[in-house]
């Protein structure tokens, strides 16, 4: 059985990305169709389907799936299952906020759960290897379903106002810290900021983005953060060898 869904939202909104699953009852369910029409009619390629975004705006991201597929692992006490897909920025810009959300199904295509994770974004040729958790048991996960959708406008490096004194990376085998100080050197307290860090295993593949936050940061005030990576799965996880911070002044 195949699942699709094509989200398609208003221009500098949240945008679709085409998205499909597969069944089956082997360890490593790997999705590898043909391009197949969606419900929608849009056809939907992973290595290169319609991102849902107007046919004039050349110089947008355009995020897209190459892969997704369903893992499991027989742990000492449990089976762990997870979605691992991979996304791509084939535009020439960067794109905003990407959303990924997975939904788990049994064998007799039951919804079980539906577990959904974030990025801050990717820069152009960037690739995002997500991990998407079942949480509970996953003996009986037997296929899933992806959906997808990403915001057009990129969140600015650092808001007006804010300067960023310092930052440092530290890495231990796949985890990784990224510390750091900034001030506010306006004239009115920011109410909320959140310095939000993606974390690379290489140039080009991110693995995820945390973030920390405070609130009420007084005029010439300053802080300190701390923003960790910690891997879902030592089984799927890469070592840290850079990160990108971005500060925001919104929880949105």
């Amino acid at each position: 059985m195949h699942r699709r869904r094509f989200l398609t939202l208003a221009s500098g909104a949240l945008v679709g990305i085409g998205g499909c699953t597969s069944r089956d009852t082997r360890t490593v369910d790997t999705t590898t169709d043909d391009p197949t029409e969606t419900e929608s009619g849009v056809i939907d390629a992973l290595s290169g389907n319609d991102s849902g975004g107007s046919d004039d705006a050349d110089d947008s991201p355009d995020i897209v799936v190459n892969s997704h597929e369903l893992v499991t692992t027989q742990e000492q006490y449990r089976k762990s299952a997870a979605v691992l897909a991979m996304m791509e920025n084939v535009g020439p810009s960067p794109s905003g906020g990407i959303r990924v959300t997975a939904r788990f199904f049994d064998e007799d295509d039951n919804p079980l759960d539906v577990a959904t994770e974030y990025l801050i974004g990717l820069n152009p040729g960037e690739r995002w290897k997500a991990y998407i958790p079942y949480y509970d048991d996953g003996s009986d996960v037997a296929s899933h379903e992806l959906e997808a959708a990403f915001q057009v406008d990129p969140l600015p490096r650092v808001p007006e106002g804010i300067d960023l004194l310092e930052s440092q990376l530290d890495t231990d085998g796949v985890e990784a810290e990224l510390t750091g100080q900034l001030r506010n050197v306006g004239e009115e307290q920011f109410d909320y900021l959140k310095a939000e860090s993606k974390f690379y295993a290489d140039e080009t593949t991110v693995l995820t983005s945390n973030y920390a936050s405070t609130t009420n940061l007084a005029a010439e005030s300053e802080w300190s953060f701390t923003v960790t990576y910690l891997p879902y799965d030592e089984e799927w996880a890469s070592p840290i060898t850079d990160s990108e911070l971005h500060v925001v002044d919104s929880p949105y």
